[in-house]
């Protein structure tokens, strides 16, 4: 392209009469209406979708997929802290039940506030609402406390002590521009070209559970057993983890291995605020391996929030497992009152 056209087309661009281009201003007010709209979309969202109380799931222990009682299943934690602290359990337990109330000082949290904390953590139902047989169960865990562990509350409800009651409050929530969501599409785009380039397709399952899924280079029976991944919380999922997976001495760095990357776009800082449910991941977990790779033992990994979805699936095909690799993992310490605090609250 020569010199004197250059020169012809910036003369041009430069002498366009005032009104021929938008100007700075009504490009910045369109913007901010489109910021607004949004912001009032997803305020509409949040305060209407987002605070519709979910039932909870029943409490089952690790080795079945058989119900129990709530307050078997919260003894057994607090037989979990007697084992670890042993000769301090009562000073433990005390520590434990004040990191649920917010690290309010013990000698303030008084028997119906502990009845309170117990309502949401065993029924997920504020204590107006517990039944009879339920507040025996409740009863019957306070007086555990106090055989067990020598863990005693004086009588009635102390308005300024306030418990975790995560499932039963307003979803609370910070918003982001609209600029922000943009660049997380373009990280999800950047994803796709970056996994198919690699040799991934995306797939999708009848549940609604999306995943990349790359096969093994052999079809041999001696290949190493495919690789399940759930990410934690990130923009753009799987796309960040890719130098951990498929750099030299990586997990993934070996093509031999067939693989799986799972989405969970709830988490990924995109517009999908409605994450799977476990009975959701599993069948559709159970539907991409039986189509891809039926017949072979499995490798599940998790990092973070993904290391609760490796839990389930290690809880309900443990014959399909055989290694379990978890990275950061959140599931080992979801009763740990530091998890649900820093991770909701703080």
């Amino acid at each position: 392209m020569s010199s004197s056209f250059l020169d012809k087309l910036l003369f041009n661009y430069l002498h366009l009469p005032p009104n021929s281009l938008p100007s700075l201003s009504s490009l910045l007010l369109f913007y901010l209406l489109l910021e607004l709209v949004f912001a009032l979309g997803l305020h509409v969202v949040i305060k209407t979708k987002m605070q519709e109380l979910q039932p909870a799931p029943p409490y089952v222990y690790m080795s079945s997929n058989d119900p129990v009682r709530s307050k078997d299943y919260i003894q057994k934690i607090l037989t979990r802290i007697e084992t670890v602290h042993k000769s301090r359990s009562s000073e433990a337990v005390k520590d434990f039940l004040s990191g649920w109330c917010f690290d309010a000082p013990f000698s303030d949290i008084k028997r119906d506030n502990i009845a309170e904390f117990l309502s949401w953590c065993m029924f997920n139902l504020p204590p107006s609402a517990v039944s009879r047989t339920q507040g025996l169960e409740i009863s019957d865990v306070i007086s555990y406390l106090k055989e067990r562990h020598g863990v005693e509350f004086s009588a009635g409800h102390n308005e300024e002590v306030r418990c975790v009651k995560l499932s039963l409050e307003p979803v609370e929530y910070l918003p982001r521009p609209l600029l922000c969501y943009v660049g997380v599409f373009f990280l999800e785009k950047l994803m796709q070209y970056t996994f198919c380039m690699m040799g991934f397709s995306m797939k999708t399952t009848k549940t609604g559970l999306s995943y990349w899924f790359r096969p093994s280079s052999t079809a041999s029976p001696s290949s190493s057993d495919p690789l399940l991944f759930f990410h934690g919380i990130a923009p753009g999922g799987p796309l960040f983890y890719a130098p951990m997976l498929f750099s030299s001495g990586g997990i993934l760095a070996d093509s031999d291995r067939a693989c799986y990357l799972f989405s969970n776009p709830a988490v990924t800082m995109c517009c999908h605020l409605i994450p799977p449910t476990e009975e959701e991941t599993i069948a559709g977990v159970l539907e991409a391996v039986y189509h891809h790779t039926p017949d072979r033992k499995l490798v599940i990994a998790g990092h973070s929030l993904g290391s609760c979805s490796v839990t389930w699936l290690a809880r309900a095909i443990p014959h399909l497992v055989s290694t379990v690799l978890l990275v950061d993992p959140v599931t080992l310490f979801l009763s740990h009152p530091a998890v649900a605090v820093n991770f909701v609250y703080k």
